[in-house]
């Protein structure tokens, strides 16, 4: 299956033109540069925003080219390789959140509890930092089902 390709950095702007500090930046997401807190309530900033739309984009792009067909009460495998912008260490764990449920929104599959991400290589790209995925169908699992074949079970057993 064609690899599913992301850009690694989003675009971001902080500080203010009046008072002479507004920044522009590609910055790698993670949770600081995601939320902000509002009611003491994380949501996603503006710039999380439209990062996550164009993810859920691409995801549809390549939905369509490859014929991935959404996943329902099934597992999904997805093998991540991180291209990462500088040799700075950086933990490939805090961009799960956003991509997963971007991709969830890209209706790749019902739901990113159903996602067994395992990441399987990083590397230095300067020009192209990205993430790459490799999508593959797991097995079904309906936690209903499951539960009541558990419970039966313990019922035998007491």
């Amino acid at each position: 299956m064609k690899p599913l390709i992301l850009p690694l950095l989003m675009y971001k702007e902080s500080g203010s033109i009046r008072k002479g500090t507004k920044k522009k930046s590609f910055v790698i997401p993670s949770w600081n540069h995601l939320y902000t807190i509002v009611n003491n309530r994380p949501i996603l900033d503006k710039w999380a925003l439209l990062h996550k739309r164009k993810i859920i984009n691409i995801a549809k792009e390549w939905k369509e080219e490859t014929g991935w067909k959404k996943t329902i009460d099934q597992k999904v495998i997805i093998k991540t390789k991180v291209f990462w912008p500088t040799a700075r260490k950086s933990d490939p764990h805090n961009i799960d959140k956003l991509i997963l449920d971007a991709l969830e929104e890209a209706e790749l599959y019902d739901n990113d509890c159903n996602v067994l991400l395992q990441y399987q290589d990083f590397d230095l790209d300067l020009e192209y930092p990205r993430i790459e995925l490799i999508l593959i169908p797991g097995p079904p699992f309906d936690r209903k089902k499951r539960k009541r074949e558990l419970q039966k079970k313990n019922k035998k057993n007491t």
